[in-house]
């Protein structure tokens, strides 16, 4: 997965090297496809699991979908504002958006989707009530995305939402 930053690109994934060289899961290209150096994406969090999820904030901030949520300085370094710990998120994330100054988070996690203030904690979504019914441990929401009218659309593998039968996105 990749994501555009000011004329750079976010590379994630399942990868420890790239062009020979030794890297962590997550690196940052320059628009003619060599390593941006400077990107550095090393602290007290752990890659070592892989990237899941990928989400570049409007004011530069990565958000990073592993076991868990990890959010980075557009350096690179470990956002020390947001307390990953807070967010409850300790399953695997696959997807993040950034919707009326919160973060939605989809994953494999007790109701699939969560969302959470900028500083990392909790906080309520209207109407979701016991949210999407999920039968094996391999199920969960796989990507989110924000509607216009701030909406989102679900997209996983649950089969309700609610109690209400849904087909996999809701």
């Amino acid at each position: 997965m990749g994501a555009d930053l000011r004329g750079k690109i976010l590379v994630g994934g399942f990868f420890d090297e790239f062009d020979g060289l030794s890297v962590q899961p997550l690196v940052r290209l320059n628009a003619d496809g060599t390593q941006d150096t400077s990107f550095l994406p090393v602290g007290d969090h752990s890659l070592d699991s892989g990237v899941l999820g990928l989400t570049v904030q409007s004011d530069g901030y990565i958000l990073v979908g592993t076991t868990g949520l990890i959010r980075l300085l557009p350096s690179g370094l470990p956002d020390a504002t947001f307390n990953s710990v807070l967010t409850g998120l300790q399953s695997d994330v696959y997807t993040t958006v950034e919707t009326q100054g919160s973060i939605v988070v989809g994953g494999f996690f007790s109701k699939g989707l969560a969302r959470i203030g900028s500083g990392g904690a909790p906080a309520a979504f209207t109407g979701l009530g016991t949210g999407f019914q999920v039968v094996y441990p391999s199920e969960g929401v796989y990507t989110v995305a924000v509607q216009p009218d701030g909406a989102l659309v679900v997209g996983g593998s649950f089969g309700t939402l609610v109690g209400q039968p849904v087909s996999r996105i809701a």
